[in-house]
């Protein structure tokens, strides 16, 4: 369910940049693939390889690092 919400959000947040953007990034297909390809690698890995713990340690800095650069920027 948390997909399907993070897939619409992102659908709604780039219809809405395509809306008042002149155009899109030329990058853009090249972040699309780097996206999908590391959310295949961290679901496999998270489902069957890394255990509960590691995922939380991996969020907690993941979180921290954003929370840092909101702070520092």
């Amino acid at each position: 369910m948390t997909a399907a919400y993070n897939l619409i959000n992102s659908a709604a947040a780039l219809a809405g940049a395509y809306a008042i953007l002149d155009s899109m990034p030329s990058a853009l297909p090249i972040w699309l693939i780097a996206v999908g390809a590391g959310g295949t690698i961290g679901a496999i890995a998270g489902s069957r390889y890394l255990p509960d713990t590691a995922l939380r340690y991996i969020l907690a800095l993941v979180l921290f690092i954003a929370g840092a650069k909101l702070i520092l920027t």
